[in-house]
């Protein structure tokens, strides 16, 4: 990676007025208790852009540095509404350059991020495509809200429409959703993606047309649509969540095959 191009130098000149306040979160590595596969993943954590401590940030990081056997580097982004968009993303973007400054190259790089956090992870990929910056080698989404103007539908279980519409429009801050929503925001030049959805859940839509507008745009994205699964039931565990997990191994190996330690 060429780290002296003009590109780059002027937003780490932009990046560096922000890593004083990034430097005070939450951001932390969560190491796999075996050895360490290949790579680095950085996570985004769900909670409809509202909610989600540290305890929980770093539970699912633990999780996932388990179960996937790399090391997980996590940040406790601003949340809303006391921090509307873009703050979050803003956020997931200094975590990501800071991690690549302590020299971890892009493509040593995999984002994973579940259900609001999906949708972050898709948007951080649009915000480096966009600004000429280097992409990670792929990225993964488990039940990824990506669109945030559609928000109806009955209660699955774990979300119902009003609370996305709640959120939404807190996220948004009075912003059009449509224009902060990733599913509208280009989908084509992006890194391999895998996505993962509950056939039961009020997000599975949203998986869909992510997946078939990533491929028609010229992308590579698999997913996964688990019958009678709700919102994230990955995390949850049981045998399809290990299934899963095999998956998101196998595909970690594939697109960081070339990263070198």
């Amino acid at each position: 990676m060429n780290w002296s191009n003009d590109t780059l130098q002027s937003h780490q000149q932009a990046v560096a007025r922000r890593l004083a306040r990034l430097s005070r979160r939450e951001s932390r590595y969560l190491l796999p208790v075996s050895e360490a596969g290949t790579g680095t993943l950085l996570y985004l954590h769900g909670g409809g852009f509202v909610s989600g401590d540290g305890a929980y940030m770093e539970s699912v990081a633990g999780l996932l540095a388990g179960k996937l056997g790399r090391r997980v580097r996590c940040v406790d982004y601003r949340l809303a509404p006391e921090h509307p968009c873009p703050a979050a993303l803003e956020d997931a973007e200094e975590a990501c350059l800071a991690l690549w400054q302590e020299g971890t190259a892009p493509e040593k790089t995999a984002f994973v991020g579940d259900s609001s956090g999906g949708g972050l992870a898709l948007a951080l990929c649009q915000r480096l495509r966009d600004s000429g910056l280097p992409l990670p080698a792929g990225w993964i989404a488990l039940s990824p809200w990506v669109d945030l103007t559609r928000c109806s539908g009955r209660f699955d279980g774990f979300l119902s429409g009003e609370d996305l519409a709640l959120w939404a429009g807190q996220y948004g801050g009075g912003r059009v959703l449509r224009s902060i929503s990733p599913l509208f925001g280009g989908l084509a030049g992006l890194p391999p993606a895998l996505l993962f959805a509950g056939g039961e859940e009020l997000l599975r839509s949203d998986a869909e047309r992510l997946c078939q507008g990533l491929v028609d745009a010229g992308g590579r994205c698999d997913l996964t649509v688990a019958p009678d699964k709700g919102h994230c039931y990955a995390l949850a565990g049981g045998a399809q969540a290990k299934a899963d997990f095999a998956r998101m191994r196998a595909f970690l190996d594939e697109v960081l095959r070339d990263a070198v330690d």
